[in-house]
């Protein structure tokens, strides 16, 4: 099983099956790990949840680091390059060139 459906589910508001998600994980703790870096975009949208299941574990959020390479990247492209996906309020998704 993977986190992304659980991940996917919370990003539209449908509950979270707890023991799922406990069964997901276990891996990570029988093998004992301290640090878990939650490498997906999706990922940390589940951080609370993986706090409360598994607090031994340092649940890493990479968003700020994703965050960062993606403006790196952008202030090198230049602006004609710059393309903008956003999701609009119906949750689909909208490709805006140009901004």
């Amino acid at each position: 099983m993977w986190l992304k459906k659980p991940a996917e589910d919370k990003m539209v508001g449908k509950e979270i099956d707890l023991e799922k998600l406990h069964a997901i994980i276990q891996p990570f703790i029988t093998h004992e790990c301290d640090t878990v870096v939650l490498g997906c975009t999706h990922f940390p949208h589940l951080k609370e949840e993986l706090i409360s299941l598994a607090p031994q574990i340092q649940w890493i959020d990479s968003g700020q680091a994703i965050a960062r390479q993606t403006k790196r990247v952008l202030n090198l492209a230049s602006p004609s390059e710059h393309n903008k996906i956003v999701r609009s309020q119906d949750n689909s998704w909208q490709h805006k060139s140009h901004y």
